[in-house]
């Protein structure tokens, strides 16, 4: 019997399953609200976006490589950007993956 629970390809298409939902969450939210609109005194959903943009990929990047950057740009910036960078973290975490060595 294996102690595996979830293969590491079925943990990443999981993972990008939820980022893919989020892609639409962005691409539909109002862009003149993306940095403005809160909810209970929560953060912007903008802000939001950047957070996990800034954690996603460097997080895959540290695990595969075991160098860890946290210099983060957090700055609001025009939806479209956002779509890029999610776009490019998201190409960026699938190439990474494959190079995570298993445990062991």
């Amino acid at each position: 019997m294996s102690d595996t629970f979830i293969t590491p390809d079925a943990l990443l298409q999981h993972w990008q399953g939820h980022r893919r939902l989020t892609r639409r969450v962005i691409e539909a939210f109002p862009d003149d609200q993306l940095f403005t609109f809160s909810i209970g005194g929560m953060r912007p959903f903008g802000a939001m976006t950047l957070e996990l943009v800034s954690m996603a990929e460097p997080m895959v990047r540290g695990v595969a490589t075991d160098t860890w950057d946290t210099s983060f740009d957090r700055n609001a910036v025009p939806k479209s950007e956002i779509l890029r960078r999610w776009d490019e973290c998201t190409k960026e975490m699938d190439a990474l993956w494959a190079t995570i060595p298993p445990a062991g």
